[in-house]
């Protein structure tokens, strides 16, 4: 292979590189360089667990804040939460407004993906109490979240168009995980996760069942559990 051929499969493999950042944590990015899932992204039906996050009051903290303020006080506390999804083994598929769509089991299984998803989730709980215990002044009030999770399967795979390109999943449970992050409001509990999610994790995780299993655009009955702690093994 001549010097220009070996120049231009690595500024191919740059491309690739700061595309993935903006999704998958470096050992994910590393496996797709070394040729393991890169597969994967054109498409798969695959059982993942969905984390929905969503910063609450999000509006009202940035009524009170110079913009630029604003901004640095969102990037510090998205650049950690997603440090823990990271960490974790998920990928961050989405960052819509104050909220973000993270992924456990795509492109490719960790193999114990649906618990890496609920400890995240748990994870970002006390991170914002200890937040919370340290905030700056010019926040006059804690900062809260709500978290919906769901586990099933969906579509992942990069979709769009020669000009614009997205690595995204579709199916039921993005729906349902974003359901429950809008339910937390209404049943007053931070993480809220459906049956499947529970059922996978039965022994592993306390849990409280939530009196409503009714969610907006969906016609039949959900299993929806507050998710309360991780169980010793």
């Amino acid at each position: 292979m001549n010097m220009d051929k070996i120049e231009e499969l690595e500024q191919k493999l740059q491309r690739y590189k700061s595309i993935f950042l903006r999704y998958f944590a470096d050992e994910t990015i590393e496996e797709f360089l070394e040729g393991g899932t890169l597969q994967n992204l054109s498409g798969q039906n695959i059982e993942v667990s969905m984390l929905f996050f969503d910063l609450r009051g999000s509006t009202a903290i940035a009524e009170k804040l110079e913009p630029i303020v604003f901004s640095e006080f969102l990037s510090e506390l998205f650049t950690d939460v997603m440090d823990l999804i990271y960490g974790n083994g998920g990928s961050v598929n989405k960052m819509i407004g104050d909220g973000i769509l993270a992924t456990f089991g795509c492109p490719s299984s960790k193999g114990d993906d649906t618990y890496q998803c609920v400890k995240t989730a748990l994870q970002i709980r006390e991170y914002l109490h200890t937040f919370n215990d340290v905030r700056p002044d010019y926040l006059q009030n804690d900062i809260r979240c709500g978290v919906g999770i769901a586990t099933g399967q969906v579509f992942a795979g990069s979709i769009g168009s020669i000009r614009r390109m997205e690595y995204t999943v579709l199916g039921d449970a993005v729906n349902v995980a974003a359901r429950l992050e809008t339910l937390t409001k209404e049943l007053k509990h931070d993480i809220l996760i459906d049956g499947n999610t529970y059922n996978k994790l039965v022994n592993r995780i306390g849990v409280e069942k939530a009196m409503l299993n009714r969610v907006k655009g969906k016609t039949e009955t959900l299993e929806i559990f507050k998710l309360l702690r991780l169980l010793e093994e």
